[in-house]
This record gives C-alpha cells, sequence and structure tokens, in this order.
C-alpha cells in the first residue's frame, strides 16, 4: 500500500472561531470580554462561562490574559471618552453647583492633568520647567497679587524681581 504525502497547500486552515483569540481558549477570551465589556466580576465572569473561578484566577497570571484584557479595557474606555465629553459639556453649562460647573469647565480644558505638560517644555534646571501659556502683568496690582500668592502657598515668585531696578536698566 502506498501513502501519499499531503502537501502542505492541500491542507485546509480552519478560520478561527467569531470573537477566538489566539492564545487564550475560548472560554478565557469570553470571560474576558465580560469583565471588560459588562463590568462582571471575575468569579461572576468565570461562572458565567463555566469555569471555576480559580481556574480563570490562573489565567490572568499569564501575560497575554492580562494584555488581551487591558486592551479591552482600552476600547472600552476610548468608546465612552465621546459620550462622557459630552456629559462633562452639559455639566459646565447647566449643574447648579458652580464649583461642578467649574470642575468640569477644568477638565475639558484639561486642567485635571497632573501628567507633563503637553506641547513645548524647556528644562532650566533640576526640577524647574517653563512652558508657553498666558503672561499677566500685575505690575500695577503687585501688593494684592503677592498676597494671593502667599495664600495659595507659592514659596517664590516672580513678583520678588524689583521693577524700578529692571526698568532702570
Amino acid at each position: 500500500m502506498v501513502v501519499k504525502k499531503r502537501r502542505r497547500r492541500d491542507l485546509q486552515v480552519r478560520p478561527p472561531a467569531p470573537g477566538a483569540v489566539r492564545g487564550l481558549s475560548p472560554k478565557v477570551a469570553e470571560a474576558i470580554r465580560l469583565m471588560a465589556e459588562q463590568g462582571m466580576t471575575r468569579p461572576e465572569a468565570a461562572a458565567a462561562v463555566g469555569m471555576k473561578d480559580d481556574s480563570l484566577y490562573r489565567a490572568f497570571r499569564a501575560p497575554i490574559v492580562r494584555r488581551h484584557f487591558h486592551q479591552l479595557i482600552d476600547q472600552v474606555r476610548e468608546a465612552a471618552r465621546p459620550k462622557a465629553v459630552q456629559e462633562l459639556a452639559r455639566l459646565s453649562t447647566e449643574a447648579a453647583s458652580e464649583k461642578i460647573r467649574m470642575e468640569s469647565s477644568k477638565y475639558i480644558d484639561g486642567a485635571h492633568e497632573s501628567r507633563q505638560p503637553h506641547g513645548v517644555t524647556v528644562n532650566l534646571g533640576v526640577g524647574v520647567q517653563v512652558q508657553p501659556g498666558y503672561i499677566v502683568d500685575v505690575s500695577q496690582h503687585r501688593e494684592k497679587a503677592r498676597e494671593i500668592l502667599r495664600q495659595a502657598g507659592s514659596k517664590c515668585s516672580a513678583l520678588d524681581v524689583d521693577y524700578e531696578e529692571r526698568d532702570r536698566t
């Protein structure tokens, strides 16, 4: 009896199942999707797909599982962002509380971000950064501006420069 070798091109490759993720079992992939998209807890998601919670816990130790979970969370976050901005815009004009109106306006403007400032940043020295922005001349109201800065807890200020001496040079 002669056995004919199968060539690679003769092999049929099955297409992946809908929702399948390479490297993840279908149950783990579905549990991750339920956690990310529907906000289920790990035990709830495990029960919904017929897994033990401990099995899903151990699956989350694998970097590929955590990476896929975080990718899904990022997708959910990006999908929710436009609706959140619309709600913030509504709150900035319609909220009954002045504080809520102010905070939502600041959030829309980006003032809430404590990360590295966007745009051009020039490092002048250790821990000192200058960023393009508004310059407000308070030389006519120097004493009041100093008082405001003191109350805000500022330790040094450009207001400490003697303007009369600067104007003479």
